[in-house]
């Protein structure tokens, strides 16, 4: 085989290639962004107003453990944390789940 008929043959496979690249590229439908509002989130540090908090009196239905000495657990922005003495937040356990709606009335 020549050598002008080696780049031709490299030219053709190249365009072929090209063209099927694009056409997988290029014919994909257009995607939506899917955009979530941003939910707030309980953050280290803050000190909660005590009409914001639900605190936990019996920590075993939450799968906790007795909370350490000056601390006590609560439910803040539907998560699990727990609070000093002073009611900073000085840890974020984990989201709660949402509460099963009851089928009876």
């Amino acid at each position: 085989m020549s050598r002008n008929m080696r780049i031709v043959v490299v030219l053709v496979l190249a365009a072929i290639l090209a063209v099927g690249i694009g056409q997988r590229h290029f014919s994909r439908p257009a995607v939506a962004q899917v955009t979530t509002p941003q939910t707030q989130l309980p953050h280290v540090g803050d000190t909660p107003s005590a009409d914001q908090l639900t605190i936990i009196t019996d920590p075993g239905r939450y799968g906790v453990a007795t909370a350490p000495r000056n601390s006590h657990y609560a439910v803040h922005m539907g998560h699990l944390v727990r609070l000093n003495d002073a009611g900073k937040i000085i840890s974020i356990l984990r989201p709660l789940p949402k509460a099963p709606v009851s089928g009876r009335r």
